[in-house]
C-alpha cells in the first residue's frame, strides 16, 4: 500500500507523504510513475538525483518540505507536513541541480539561520573562506541591529544553490565564491581534487583543464624549490587560486595568504596555455 495521496493534473502530480523526503517514499513514487507511463528519462535522472540529494540531509531537513522536481512533460510536487523548506530539482546541460529556499521564521535574517546543516556534503568552491563563513560574515554585519530584514540572500557555490527568504524581500544578496584552493604538499596532490570538484560541478571549460594540465606538467618544479607560491589560472572569464605553502605554513591554523611570487597560466594568442611570473597582488 503506497503512503502517499495523489493529486494529478495532465502535466503535474502533487503527491503528499506520510513519511520524511528520502528513499522511502520517492521510490514509491517512481515506481508508481512508471507504471503510468509518466516516468521519462529526464524525470527519472531528476528523481534519482533528488533521492540522494536529500537522503544525505539530517531528518530535520526531509520533514516540513516541499520537493519539486521537473521531467520532460511531467512536474512531480511532493509534500511532507506543513512546508518550511522548499527543494527544487531540475536539469541544465551540466546534468541535475537542487535548490533548496529556505524561509525564515523570523521578520530578520541572522547567523542562526544559516545553519551548517544546509551545506552537508558540500565542497566550498573557497577553501580560504567559505561560502558558510562568507554568508555569516555578511549578515553579522548586521547583527546588531537584530539581523537582515527584508532580504533574499542567494547562495552558489558549485553544485550548491541555497536561498534564505524573510518576509516581503526587497533586497537580494548574492554570494558567489571564487575557486581558492590550499596546496599542503610538495608532490601537488591536492591540485586532482580540485579538477575533480570543478568537472563535477560542470564547471571545467576545456581552456581551464588544459591550463590545470600546463601547470601540472611544466612548474611542478617550480612551486616544489619554493616555501610558498600563488599559481593563478584563467581562461574565458574564468579564474582560479591555488595558494601553495608547505606543510608548516599551514600548521598555524591561518589562511593568511601573503606570498611572494605569482605564477599567471593563462590560454595566449595562440590559444595555448602560457605561463609568466608577476609580483602583483590578484
Amino acid at each position: 500500500m503506497n503512503n502517499f495521496t495523489e493529486f494529478t493534473t495532465s502535466a503535474v502530480k502533487a503527491i503528499d507523504v506520510t513519511e520524511s523526503l528520502g528513499v522511502q517514499c520517492i521510490l514509491p513514487i517512481m515506481t508508481d510513475l512508471g507504471h503510468k507511463g509518466l516516468l521519462d528519462s529526464v524525470l527519472k535522472s531528476n528523481l534519482d538525483y533528488a533521492m540522494k540529494a536529500v537522503e544525505a540531509l539530517p531528518i530535520s531537513k526531509r520533514t516540513n518540505a516541499l520537493l519539486d522536481v521537473s521531467g520532460q512533460k511531467t512536474f512531480v510536487s511532493i509534500r511532507t507536513g506543513f512546508p518550511e523548506l522548499h527543494y527544487t530539482v531540475w536539469s541544465d546541460s551540466d546534468g541535475p541541480k537542487l535548490l533548496l529556499t529556505v524561509t525564515t521564521k523570523n521578520t530578520k535574517l541572522t547567523t542562526k539561520d544559516i545553519d551548517k546543516s544546509y551545506f552537508a556534503g558540500h565542497c566550498c568552491r573557497d577553501e580560504l573562506k567559505s561560502c558558510m563563513k562568507q554568508a555569516h560574515e555578511i549578515v553579522a554585519s548586521k547583527e546588531k541591529k537584530g539581523g537582515l530584514s527584508n532580504v533574499e540572500l542567494k547562495i552558489m557555490c558549485g553544485e550548491l544553490r541555497l536561498t534564505f527568504i524573510t518576509q516581503s524581500p526587497s533586497t537580494t544578496i548574492e554570494v558567489r565564491p571564487e575557486w581558492r584552493a590550499k596546496i599542503k604538499n610538495y608532490n601537488l596532490l591536492d591540485v586532482p581534487g580540485v579538477m575533480n570538484n570543478m568537472e563535477k560541478s560542470g564547471e571545467m571549460s576545456p581552456s581551464m583543464l588544459a591550463c590545470f594540465h600546463y601547470f601540472l606538467k611544466n612548474y611542478r618544479k617550480n612551486v616544489c624549490t619554493a616555501s610558498s607560491a600563488h599559481i593563478l589560472l584563467m581562461s574565458e572569464g574564468q579564474k582560479v587560486e591555488l595558494f601553495f605553502k608547505d606543510q608548516s605554513g599551514w600548521q598555524d591554523g591561518t589562511n593568511d595568504v601573503v606570498l611572494p611570487d605569482n605564477i599567471v597560466i593563462f590560454i595566449g594568442a595562440n590559444n595555448c596555455p602560457e605561463m609568466i611570473h608577476d609580483r602583483r597582488h590578484y
